[in-house]
């Protein structure tokens, strides 16, 4: 995969073109280079997002970043087992999201905070 559009590549013929490399966009291009196809990944800014956002992971993610080899280094980061509680900025509470010390598929449930 590139991270930029360079002379040469603006010239090739890709399988798959992915616009955005953020969670959804990076996996997506994991899984399909896995499968055998040439990807393009496009990204519109050089840095990542310099905003904290956070996230929940399901035991079906869990088994998706299995599959790209990147479910240890997720671990790593993850609070599994807690019930969450998302607040929006006022602290109203916007949802919850009950905790599960593991689910049918053995996966934990978790949440991640990227900072």
């Amino acid at each position: 995969m590139q991270d930029r559009i360079t002379p040469s590549s603006r010239c090739s013929h890709f399988d798959v073109i992915i616009v955005g490399a953020g969670p959804t966009g990076l996996v997506a291009a994991n899984l399909l280079a896995r499968s055998g196809h040439s990807i393009a990944l496009i990204k519109r800014h050089a840095q990542p997002y310099g905003l904290p956002r956070a996230g929940y992971l399901d035991h079906e993610t869990f088994r998706t970043l299995q599959a790209i080899d990147c479910l240890d280094s997720v671990m790593a980061d993850a609070d599994t087992g807690y019930p969450m509680v998302w607040c929006g900025c006022g602290g109203d509470v916007l949802f919850e999201v009950p905790g599960a010390p593991e689910t049918t598929s053995s996966f934990p449930t978790a949440g991640v905070y990227q900072g």
